[in-house]
């Protein structure tokens, strides 16, 4: 069963706007980088660095993009990337410090989701960074539990991000990434997204994806990060007549 995700309709315009962009080896190796540097951040901080390492993984898993405010929020409940828990002011026994396993493993998960749907992160190497840092930074079990039910699964996931509205598709965008996803866009007639499909690069079968397409969208498989890649798809709009542009 896929893992279904309901959104706004700028929510799901932002979400594709980023993900039909090419990315760049460069480009890529460095936001791997600098994401690796904020969970290690994030791993000293504890729970008051959380959110801002979620916003800064976010900004960096999205090519450098900056998200609306509201998106960013959204983003963030729809991957359960819950608040941190508020501590007593009174009781001397209600100042529990917060258990340090908590905001890795949340991080851990969040990265996994991300990647899930489509942006450019290797959530592989940061658990297992998560998992390395597991006996001094906190709880073995429950970050072990975390990381290891994230990798298993993470590259394996058809995930689907879902307008709230009613409107019809009428055409359907297939790109396939460099780390190997497929991303079909369900578009209206105004050319902007009703509806995302995301299948892992190991995803059980190539034709359970390619199953969901008409057979006049069959064939319009792009490679997003291929040279001459048109990422607006004008050109494409162009070339095709309108009983194949329209399906």
């Amino acid at each position: 069963m896929p893992e279904e995700y309901e959104a706004s309709a700028e929510l799901l315009l932002e979400v594709w706007s980023v993900l039909r962009e090419p990315v760049g080896p460069l480009q890529s190796a460095q936001s791997r980088d600098a994401i690796e540097r904020c969970v290690a951040r994030a791993c000293r901080g504890g729970e008051e660095h959380l959110h801002r390492c979620i916003e800064r993984i976010l900004f960096l898993a999205a090519g450098n993009r900056e998200f609306s405010p509201k998106t960013r929020k959204d983003l963030a409940a729809m991957l359960d990337v819950r608040p941190a828990p508020q501590l007593g002011t009174c009781a001397k026994e209600s100042r529990v410090p917060a258990d340090p396993a908590t905001p890795l493993s949340r991080i851990a998960a969040f990265c996994a989701k991300l990647e899930t749907l489509g942006f450019d992160i290797d959530s592989g190497k940061l658990l297992e960074g998560v998992l390395h840092r597991q006996h001094r930074y906190g709880s073995s079990a429950v970050l072990r539990r975390t990381g290891t039910g994230a990798s298993a699964g993470r590259l394996k996931t058809h995930a689907v991000l879902r307008a709230r509205d009613d409107r019809r598709g009428r055409k359907i965008r297939t790109l396939r990434t460099h780390r190997g996803f497929i991303v079909q866009a369900h578009l209206d007639g105004g050319f902007d997204p009703i509806q995302l499909d995301i299948f892992g690069p190991k995803y059980n079968a190539v034709g359970e994806w390619m199953g969901l397409l008409s057979a006049d969208a069959a064939w319009s498989l792009e490679l997003r990060d291929a040279p001459g890649y048109d990422p607006a798809g004008r050109s494409q709009r162009q070339a095709l007549p309108p009983a194949f542009a329209w399906g």
